[in-house]
């Protein structure tokens, strides 16, 4: 489905949005239209209330002027001409090596400064905390998180209401019952952080609180808002002819039981006197884990059309395999690395007690659907908790593709540490602020599993197909059957 992720934004316009993102991540020098779209920003706040009638227009004027009452309470407008500091590069200066680099090799130079060094327009204001004050710890993931981002899934899997009740104490005139609310938002870490160290601040300022409150209430019931949105799109394409994505979502939207899809694939024409549970047909081995779904249709890149170089409809597949293209607002600069040669390798399906469920040989590039698709089909109740490692690709595929079945089963997608560092998306997907789904969770279970497999990749790389699945399948028993002693055996541990 076509969801416009714009529309769930408290800024509506990405232009903003990516402007607030370059101030609050770095010190780097903004850019003449990162200047103008704050300007835009900043004129909010002495704007008057638009002539339109349409609640909706009225809706989004008033949540921007909050937006921006927030932002600038902590980053001072002067002028889209004041734009004074570091330029940022795009591409590393070339200075001399180190010793005993390579003769004439350039080494990488770091390209920003930080952000508490930002100079001229919004610029860090101190008055409230020091440059060196751990509010800004949680200030700035809170901007990040609600204002340069999409709002969508900061709650998932959690309960809605006390945070909302919250929120709405918020914007009463004196502060209502807000601060014994205080376990509502503990659920999402840079959320109860910020009103712990923010807090005074809060309670001194009533119109930076009411701000808060009202963004709030926003983040809070967006979800509903897109659950909404989706039921409406599958129910308009369904009209229109294509009627998959609301047959799917409709057919296998609770818990369902591998006896319901046997009784399906019996009478589907796709399905029906085909052997899907031998692995030496399919290709994949789950055990225990019997199909409860069918597998979701996989989109792949779109082929290059035209001419190039002279040579009619040359040119393979677009670059980007996980299908990208579903959403052209995802600004993630991770992606899944690629061989010319060599097949995609194994998907794996691993626990936290590093005991692995099944696996899945990619015959081509991997996907985000693939691992959409995976737990679809062989999980009855969804996972609460999905550890991936580009989990916001997923998410967002979700959203387009199974957003009822995702909401109805409070699926939360989270990055595992080892590929948090370098996500350029929302902080809602990285592990640290969202401990109480994290905490004392080996959430790179998958790693550590890997970290074993890899072992092995040499014997397995020019075996027969019928081969490599069985010896596949009887590393995957024996390394269960490790992780299994040293969860019941102490002394294991030690390798003793």
């Amino acid at each position: 489905m076509d969801l416009k992720i714009d529309n769930y934004s408290i800024i509506r316009e990405p232009s903003i949005r990516t402007a607030v993102r370059a101030v609050i991540r770095t010190g780097d020098r903004l850019t003449k239209t990162d200047a103008e779209a704050l300007g835009k920003l900043h004129a909010t706040l002495m704007s008057v209330r638009p002539r339109s009638q349409k609640a909706a227009t009225i809706h989004n004027w008033q949540l921007k002027r909050y937006a921006a009452t927030l932002f600038f309470r902590f980053f001072k407008w002067t002028s889209s001409d004041d734009l004074t500091g570091a330029r940022p590069s795009s591409a590393p200066a070339a200075v001399n090596g180190p010793v005993g680099s390579l003769s004439g090799a350039p080494a990488v130079a770091p390209t920003s400064v930080p952000w508490h060094k930002r100079e001229g327009t919004c610029h860090p204001r101190f008055d409230p905390f020091g440059a060196a004050g751990t509010e800004w710890a949680t200030i700035r993931p809170f901007g990040l998180a609600s204002l340069g981002d999409p709002d969508v899934n900061l709650f998932t899997g959690q309960l809605r209401a006390p945070p909302r009740a919250r929120a709405l104490e918020l914007q009463k005139d004196n502060g209502g019952r807000w601060r014994q609310l205080s376990t509502a938002s503990n659920a999402v870490g840079f959320v109860a952080n910020f009103f712990a160290r923010v807090g005074p601040l809060l309670d001194k300022e009533p119109e930076l609180r009411k701000a808060v409150g009202a963004l709030l209430v926003f983040v809070i019931d967006v979800d509903e808002v897109v659950d909404a949105d989706f039921k409406k799109a599958a129910e308009v394409a369904s009209e229109a002819g294509q009627t998959e994505t609301l047959e799917f979502c409709t057919r296998w939207l609770g818990v369902t039981t591998p006896e319901e899809y046997e009784a399906f694939a019996a009478t589907h024409a796709r399905f029906k006197d085909v052997d899907l549970d031998c692995p030496f047909k399919t290709y994949e081995y789950f055990g225990f884990l019997k199909r409860v779904r069918p597998a979701i249709f996989t989109p792949r890149a779109k082929r290059r059309s035209g001419t190039s170089g002279g040579q009619a409809g040359r040119g393979g597949p677009r670059k980007g395999s996980q299908a990208a293209l579903e959403d052209a607002g995802d600004r993630c600069s991770k992606s899944f690395p690629k061989h010319s040669q060599l097949t995609a390798g194994v998907f794996n399906i691993v626990c936290s007690h590093v005991v692995t469920m099944g696996f899945r040989v990619m015959l081509k590039a991997e996907s985000v659907a693939d691992a959409l698709s995976l737990v679809l089909e062989r999980f009855p109740a969804l996972p609460k908790v999905i550890f991936y490692d580009v989990a916001c690709k997923v998410d967002r595929n979700g959203m387009q593709r199974v957003r009822s079945i995702l909401s109805r089963h409070g699926v939360r997608f989270c990055l595992d540490r080892p590929h948090a560092k370098g996500h350029t998306c929302s902080c809602i997907y990285n592990p640290d602020e969202a401990l109480a789904v994290t905490n004392c969770v080996s959430i790179q279970a998958a790693e550590v599993q890997h970290s074993m497999s890899v072992k092995f990749r040499g014997h397995l790389t020019y075996m027969s197909p019928a081969s490599f699945m069985a010896h596949r399948i009887a590393q995957m028993a024996l390394m269960n059957l490790t992780s299994s002693i040293k969860l019941t055996d102490a002394s294991a541990k030690g390798g003793e």
